[in-house]
């Protein structure tokens, strides 16, 4: 899923308010939070082990 023009926007804004040290509002703050919450995906991380295990 990718980011419509809207969130991209958004997020280079908050990428640059971090970069000049600037604190985030609560609604930033909370449109951060939603983004995230939105486009992050917790993966399982395969276990590397089992590659080499014998079996």
């Amino acid at each position: 899923m990718k980011m419509d023009s809207k969130e991209r926007d958004f997020f280079k804004s908050v990428v640059k308010r971090n970069i000049d040290d600037e604190d985030l509002d609560s609604i930033s703050f909370k449109k951060l939070s939603e983004l995230h919450t939105k486009y992050f995906v917790n993966r399982k991380k395969p276990n590397l082990d089992d590659l080499f295990k014998k079996k």
